[in-house]
């Protein structure tokens, strides 16, 4: 549909804003900010592009949050990257639905990468199947659901703008005498 016309600063400005204020908006919610921006570069980019760009996402997770480890993010986001860069090929670019699907399957890899690597570092997560269920499904699908909103509503709008076919919407219609 349209999601190759768009620069990639532009999806990395979106998840950039929303990685630093997201809080703000959804405070109980915890979102992969970067996940619809990894899959929109892994559509466009080679995998070591792909892999630095994951761990520049993943270095800035890093630096705002206090969550875990320092690093953690940042091995998080690579393996992530490497476990989900080939299978590109089962998603359309074109598509939103599969950029929300996409991003779900990069959270949910994520999540569980994440999971193991707090397990083993740690040493305070207990596993659960309610925390399997939270972290493995229902984030990977409000991953999806952000994606979509906060990704191709905007990509939509631009490339409205972009074309200017806004103009005719704001031209006086001039009727003839």
């Amino acid at each position: 549909m349209f999601l190759n016309k768009i620069p990639l600063w532009f999806p990395l400005s979106l998840a950039v804003f929303f990685s630093i204020f997201g809080s703000i908006f959804i405070p109980d919610v915890r979102l992969m900010a970067f996940a619809p921006f990894l899959a929109i570069s892994f559509q466009r980019l080679s995998l070591i592009k792909s892999l630095w760009l994951s761990l520049a996402c993943g270095l800035s997770i890093d630096i705002i949050s206090s969550q875990l480890h320092f690093g953690l993010y940042s091995v998080c986001y690579l393996l992530t990257s490497a476990l989900c860069y080939h299978q590109k090929k089962h998603f359309f670019e074109e598509k939103p639905i599969a950029l929300s699907l996409y991003t779900a399957l990069i959270s949910a890899s994520s999540s569980l990468i994440l999971l193991v690597l707090s397990a083993l570092f740690d040493k305070q997560l207990y596993f659960s199947l309610e925390l399997i269920l939270s972290e493995c499904l229902v984030t990977p699908v409000l991953d999806a659901a952000y994606a979509f909103a906060w990704f191709t509503i905007p990509f939509a709008i631009y490339l409205f703008i972009l074309s200017g076919k806004w103009k005719k919407y704001f031209e006086k219609n001039e009727e003839p005498s």
